[in-house]
């Protein structure tokens, strides 16, 4: 993560665990499900079924005694399926029995209900990472609890999270939120789904009469709601941009004015948002 302290705030920017340095690269199978656990990618010609599999410390009861061969030709890693009961899946598509498949790094292979991914240079050690609050790996956690422990350091008021959809973002966001002691108060808002017309109201509240249809007694909105806690502001990067000026006084000052209001009001409230594509 990147600091970028402005007046009493500091804004970091999550870009997703770093790989490792040194030199420590090997050919792996990393299963994703049930278990985070890797295992050096076996030798050609090596049969993997259920006996395999408990050696490895997974047990697949879906998985037949003789599943599939892995063979390397050239540099080249092939699948066969064996004939198995429930056949082999790369990529979400079933292979024909018998018939050797070629396999790239990435590529997922489904045997029962086991997930495997194919890493041809896989950094680091095979064991996996302990999980950080519903994160599990198996890979790139560690990197992550360097990041978390830099911010609990330095207690930053706004946090960015770079990373495809899919990735866990919101998971990190909460990781985020227990690390700075702002758990307890968690509020998710998709920026990105809230109508243009009511984007104010909804995050910042609105006093009594405030508009037509407004809630008789106001409403607080989510920032307020959440103040000494923590909101989550999904896929920030997809807010247009005048909408995206209305956080500024928030981001700036840590003051909202809610619609209809003749005064800022002052929250404390970290800020943890997201985007699948770059800002800069």
């Amino acid at each position: 993560m990147a600091g970028d302290e402005t007046g009493t705030g500091i804004t970091d920017v999550h870009r997703g665990p770093a790989r490792p340095s040194g030199p420590s690269r090997r050919a792996a199978l990393v299963c994703a499900f049930p278990s985070s656990v890797a295992v050096a990618t076996p030798d050609s010609g090596t049969v993997i079924g259920r006996r395999w599999l408990a050696a490895n410390g997974l047990a697949d009861r879906e998985v037949s005694g003789e599943h599939l061969r892995l063979d390397r030709r050239g540099g080249a890693l092939s699948v066969t399926d064996l004939g198995s009961r429930n056949g082999t899946w790369i990529n979400g598509h079933a292979i024909d029995a018998g018939a050797p498949v070629p396999l790239e790094d990435g590529d997922v292979v489904r045997l029962g209900q086991t997930l495997f991914v194919v890493r041809e240079q896989l950094v680091g050690d095979l064991d996996a990472a302990p999980p950080i609050g519903e994160l599990v790996g198996p890979y790139g956690l560690r990197e992550l609890a360097a990041e978390l422990e830099g911010l609990a350091r330095q207690k930053p008021s706004t946090v960015l999270i770079e990373g495809e959809t899919g990735t866990g973002k919101e998971l990190c966001a909460r990781a985020v939120a227990v690390v700075l002691g702002r758990d307890e108060r968690y509020g998710a808002v998709n920026v990105a789904g809230v109508a243009a017309g009511v984007f104010e109201s909804q995050l910042f509240g609105h006093v009594a009469g405030a508009f037509s249809g407004s809630h008789k007694s106001g409403a607080e909105g989510v920032i307020a709601a959440h103040d000494k806690g923590t909101v989550f502001l999904d896929e920030i990067g997809e807010l247009p941009m005048d909408l995206q000026a209305k956080l500024l006084r928030l981001l700036d000052n840590r003051e909202i004015l809610p619609v209809g209001a003749d005064r800022p009001r002052t929250v404390d409230v970290l800020l943890v948002a997201a985007t699948n594509r770059s800002l800069e």
